[in-house]
Parts: structure tokens; C-alpha cells; sequence
């Protein structure tokens, strides 16, 4: 017999709910952040953050990214959250980035880190501009 399907959690309020499946994805657990991400979405329909972070972990990776990308090295305090901000526009990016990485927790990546980044034109343009200003 198979286990019931997860649920959200009872009880919480849709910004709490908003930030439990943050936590969870950090910790890559995009199971249960799909759940309370559908749960949320139901409250707040419109919420575009939401609708985003349930596409990264929902949408095929060769749909969501290009196969082509660049390397980076995760510096010294970033995070995959802080690289998805520069490169992707959006610190919520970061499950995207971590799948396009196959790195299954997030929050577990370390300085010198190599990380694959898509090639898009926005990547690229803030790749730019990343490089040419840590010239001296």
C-alpha cells in the first residue's frame, strides 16, 4: 500500500505557509514545498514569487534552462540564492539553479564551489558586469 500523499501543514498562514516551502526547498525537499506552494496558491492566487518557485521545481530542466551555460565560483558568504539574484534576477531562483546543478540541498554549497549558470542574455550581461567590476 502506498503512503498518503503529503499535505500542508494545518494551521498556518499563508505568509508562514510562503516561507515554510522556502525552507524546505533550501533544505531540497521539493516535494513537500510543492504542497504548501499549491496550498498557498490557493489563498493568494496571484502571487507571481509563488507561481515561480512551484515552475522550478515542476518544469522539465531543458524547458526552464538552456543546456548551454558558465561556470562561477561560489564566493566566500554567497549562497545559490545570492548568485540566482545577480545572474537570474531573482533570489528565489535558487531551486532552479540548484537542479540546473544537480545539487539536491541547496543550503549545503560551499565557497570555491564551481556552479553552472544558463547562458541567456541576462545571464551573460550580468556575467559582464560581475567580471568587469572586480577589475582593479
Amino acid at each position: 500500500m502506498a503512503p498518503p500523499p503529503p499535505q500542508p501543514t494545518p494551521g498556518l498562514a499563508a505568509r508562514e505557509r510562503f516561507q515554510l516551502a522556502i525552507s524546505q526547498l533550501q533544505q531540497g525537499d521539493s516535494i513537500h514545498a510543492a504542497v504548501e506552494l499549491k496550498a498557498y496558491l490557493a489563498e493568494v492566487p496571484n502571487s507571481m514569487p509563488a507561481k515561480t518557485m512551484l515552475a522550478q521545481i515542476e518544469t522539465p530542466l531543458d524547458v526552464l534552462y538552456p543546456a548551454d551555460s558558465f561556470t562561477v565560483q561560489l564566493g566566500r558568504d554567497e549562497t545559490l540564492s545570492s548568485l540566482s539574484g545577480v545572474y537570474l534576477g531573482d533570489v528565489l531562483g535558487f531551486y532552479g539553479l540548484a537542479r540546473y546543478n544537480n545539487i539536491e540541498n541547496p543550503s549545503r554549497v560551499v565557497a570555491g564551489q564551481n556552479v553552472k549558470i544558463p547562458r541567456t542574455p541576462q545571464t551573460l550581461a550580468a556575467h559582464t558586469h560581475t567580471t568587469t567590476s572586480q577589475k582593479p
